[in-house]
């Protein structure tokens, strides 16, 4: 049994999903920045100073990013219309009546922003009304790594285990041995169960989503 947990957990590693989240704003002067429930970044305010020597503030290259800088250097927050984050949409955005939400840590920055310094994990939340946000698409990547034989052996493995599961069930049923009964058709329930995730997990594509904004 310990064997079929280690075969499942190997082949779970031959597949990993990296999601990214695209959200394409309009116009980021009317976009607000909020730390919790309270507001550190409204709409038409310059910069604020999080924390000593880290200050959040709108500028940069082209006038209109926000970023975060400190003595030993920044990190974008929002650095063009485009942002596009690492994680999921349901992790990184939440609809709160008329405005979108974009929860923003240093895990979940967008992937063309430049960081310098390692900051402390400032979570913050872009605010900006649903008529300012111009499309929010979700895609989900799928990375194999180079051992494809070991998903292929795993499934074969998995169907010789369920198959003979079924045996010792058929064993049991002639022998009138509950206990081998019993033993085969977990094996079986067990077999089929992993091959099935083995299979959806080997058959697993990129997935591409667009989600409504109003």
């Amino acid at each position: 049994m310990r064997g079929l947990v280690t075969l499942i957990g190997a082949l779970a590693s031959c597949v990993s999903r990296v999601d990214v989240t695209h959200v394409v704003l309009r116009d980021r002067t009317r976009v607000a920045v909020a730390m919790g429930s309270a507001t550190v970044l409204p709409v038409g305010s310059d910069r604020v100073e999080l924390q000593p020597g880290a200050t959040l503030a709108r500028g940069g290259y082209d006038g209109r990013a926000i970023y975060i800088s400190s003595p030993s250097g920044g990190v974008y927050v929002a650095q063009s219309r485009h942002l596009d984050l690492l994680g999921s949409a349901s992790e990184l955005l939440s609809f709160d009546g008329n405005d979108v939400r974009v929860h923003w840590t240093s895990k979940h920055r967008d992937r063309r922003g430049r960081v310098w310094f390692a900051e402390p994990n400032i979570a913050l939340d872009l605010i900006t009304p649903r008529d300012n946000v111009a499309s929010i698409d979700y895609e989900s990547h799928v990375q194999r790594n180079d051992d494809a034989g070991l998903e292929i052996s795993g499934m074969a493995w998995m169907g010789v285990w369920a198959a003979g599961g079924g045996a010792l069930m058929g064993v049991g049923i002639h022998e009138h041995e509950t206990f081998i009964t019993t033993t085969g058709a977990i094996m079986v329930a067990l077999g089929v169960t992993a091959l099935a995730l083995m299979i959806r997990e080997y058959r697993a594509q990129d997935e591409h989503h667009a989600i409504t904004v109003r």
